[in-house]
Order: structure tokens, then C-alpha cells, then sequence
């Protein structure tokens, strides 16, 4: 393997203890080994060969580039995994990084923010932290910013499976095929993916979207690998395909507003 050059979650998972006997991650599943394919690709392609990271079937898992955390966030966002669009557009951010000779942290810095919940569920996303005063609460103006150069330090981003999944070529949900938190190795990937990263950022807050991602959170506490005083639970998926996003935003935003200071607090005393 080459050199570790930048904040590597990987190289965080191996050295900390969360890989178990479960878990097919190794040390190649980093930028550093997959930067001459995501270089060569014409067109960002998440699906591509040399991608692969395992599988079994129905399932596939690709290399992103989220092999990188913002260890000085504030409040951590966790998905599922990442689709298709989000892959796609991180690839194509970290290609032009890389072709201009970026700094291997700021590749991946930059592809975080590009890729991240991007496509339609940003917008929906956005809307949502805002009305529960997750702008407010960080004194910031919007948490769109939290995407942009302007606040994006404040942010950091994870999912409760870290590279993107698929299964039958189709975007994993952690229910639409063997389910996240009843098979063993996919539960290894959680502890090895999540659990590091929100170990690497000790001081923020941890928001998943949706029940999957909140399940998953859940067993890292149940694990005692991460604190639950930390965590604000409830949050809906803004994925379009979650017709109830609005509605369930509405019957438990009071909830969400009442959580949000005190993780804040919880998370600042670590």
C-alpha cells in the first residue's frame, strides 16, 4: 500500500480497532490506490471494474472518494450509502482535483462537498436543518453554507455503509435486499466505516437521516462506541423517493429543536 497522505478514515478504522473478523475491508479501499482509475475515467463511471470493492451477492460496493474526515466538525450528517448520483458527482470533482495537482486532502475535502447528499435531496436537506435551528445553533446564516468554502469546516459527512453499494446495479437502501443490521458482514462495515469516522470527530454532533442510518447509530451505542448524548435521533431521510419527508419533518420538529442544544453541549464537553 502507499503512503498515507492525508486524514485517512481506512487507515483510522485499522489502527483503532473497528475492523473485526467480519469485515472484507483492507488498506486498499483509499484514495491512494484507486487515484490512477478515478484519473483515467472519461466520464465518472461509479459502477467501473477497477472500483470494486467487494461483494456478495446481490450486493457490490464501489470505491468513492469518502476515505476522509473532517475531524474538527461540528455536527456529522449520516446517510445510508451513497447512490449513484452522489458517486458519480464526487468522482467527477476528485478527477479534476487530481488532474490539477491538488493536495490528496483537498481532493478529497472538495469531492465530500461536491458529492455529498447532492441531487435533489440537498435542497430538501437543507430546508429541513434549518427548520429545526441547526443554522441558528451554529451562528451561521443557512446550513446550505455548511456545503460551501464558507462553512463547510463546520460540517462533517458519513454513512452507515461508506463507499457506495448497489445491489442488482440498483442504489442499496439498507432494506431493498439483505438488511444492514441483520448481516454480518454488512454490520461489520458499519462499525469499521461509521464507527470510525464518528470517532474521528469527537466533538460534533451526530444527525443520521432516516431509520436505517438512525438503526445504525444506534448499534455503535449499543456497542459503547459511541455516546448517545451526542446524538439527535428522528431526523426523516430527504431523499424524494420518502413522500413522508414533510409531513414527518412537521410532527417532529418541536422534538428535533428540543434534542439539537443539548447534543451541542454534550458534544462540546468531550
Amino acid at each position: 500500500m502507499r503512503g498515507i497522505d492525508h486524514t485517512c478514515s481506512t487507515r483510522w478504522a485499522f489502527d483503532h480497532g473497528f475492523v473485526d473478523a467480519d469485515c472484507p475491508m483492507d488498506l486498499t479501499w483509499c484514495i491512494n490506490e484507486k487515484r490512477d482509475v478515478i484519473m483515467r475515467q472519461r466520464e465518472p463511471n461509479p459502477k467501473a471494474a477497477r472500483l470494486l470493492l467487494w461483494q456478495k451477492k446481490p450486493l457490490k460496493l464501489y470505491y468513492a472518494p469518502w476515505d476522509w474526515m473532517n475531524t474538527k466538525a461540528q455536527v456529522v450528517l449520516v446517510g445510508i450509502t451513497a447512490g449513484g448520483t452522489q458517486a458519480m458527482n464526487a468522482l467527477r470533482e476528485a478527477r479534476q482535483c487530481l488532474q490539477e495537482g491538488m493536495p490528496t486532502e483537498e481532493v478529497l475535502r472538495r469531492a465530500d462537498a461536491v458529492g455529498s447528499f447532492s441531487g435533489a435531496m440537498r435542497q430538501r436537506l437543507v430546508t429541513g436543518l434549518n427548520r429545526i435551528g441547526l443554522a441558528e445553533s451554529l451562528r451561521i446564516s443557512t446550513s446550505a453554507s455548511l456545503f460551501s468554502k464558507e462553512h463547510q469546516g463546520l460540517l462533517g459527512t458519513a454513512s452507515a455503509i461508506g463507499f457506495p453499494m448497489f445491489i442488482d446495479g440498483k442504489n442499496y437502501n439498507g432494506e431493498n435486499g439483505p438488511r444492514l443490521l441483520t448481516d454480518r458482514t454488512l454490520v461489520s462495515l458499519v462499525r469499521a466505516y461509521l464507527g470510525a469516522k464518528l470517532d474521528m470527530a469527537p466533538r460534533s454532533v451526530v444527525l443520521p437521516l432516516g431509520k436505517v442510518a438512525t438503526a445504525a447509530v444506534q448499534r455503535l451505542i449499543d456497542a459503547d462506541l459511541l455516546k448517545a448524548n451526542r446524538c439527535v435521533r428522528r431526523f426523516p431521510h430527504p431523499s424524494p423517493q420518502n413522500g413522508h419527508y414533510w409531513r414527518l419533518l412537521g410532527e417532529r420538529e418541536a422534538d428535533l429543536k428540543r434534542q439539537l442544544p443539548s447534543a451541542l453541549r454534550a458534544a462540546a464537553r468531550v
